[in-house]
């Protein structure tokens, strides 16, 4: 019986084996067009961040710190947005208190320029709340202080200086709104 033939059946398998091998290690050396696939899943000191945009990266301690003071800003227009929206709120339910909307009248719907305003702050609000989210999970313990030292001082100003408004702000639905909506 003739064997010689297994011999080029198993270079055959090898060779197929070593190819595939070397696929996987080129898979895992390219780096996903472009994309730099070195992101830190933990919290980390540094001062070497992409934030948000390719364009907007820190490569020292300056930049983090400008970075951080950006952030804080963002935060305040954040908490500006929304309480602003809660001001639109108290104003239209003062207004149709003032006109006895509020009696057995039924609601009718329709749409005004109020709800359209809202709706645009609304979608305003969601792209800065996703946005701060999306810092924060550079897990950069630097960016992450700012952007909750951010939250709660602009939260803090914004109750202080309009404390009337503060039962206003579950008005419509009850409750207050998260982070990101």
């Amino acid at each position: 019986m003739e064997h010689a033939h297994h011999n080029h059946e198993m270079a055959a398998v090898a060779a197929a084996a070593a190819n595939q091998n070397s696929m996987n290690q080129d898979h895992n050396n390219h780096d996903m067009s472009g994309m730099d696939m070195h992101m830190a899943m933990f919290y980390h000191f540094g001062s070497i961040e992409t934030i948000l945009f390719s364009w907007w990266s820190t490569k020292s301690a300056g930049g983090i710190i400008l970075s951080s003071f950006i952030l804080v800003l963002i935060c305040f227009m954040y908490e500006g947005i929304k309480w602003a929206r809660v001001c639109w709120k108290k104003r239209a339910y003062e207004e149709s208190v003032a006109l006895g909307e509020h009696n057995a009248v039924p609601i009718q719907r329709k749409l005004t320029p109020a709800m359209i305003g809202d709706t645009a702050l609304h979608a305003l609000q969601l792209i800065f709340g996703y946005s701060l989210m999306l810092v924060f999970m550079t897990f950069n313990i630097w960016l992450c202080a700012a952007v909750v030292f951010g939250e709660a001082i602009a939260h803090l100003v914004f109750r202080f200086m309009y404390p009337d408004l503060e039962r206003f702000r579950g008005f419509g639905g009850g409750q207050e709104e998260t982070c990101c909506g």
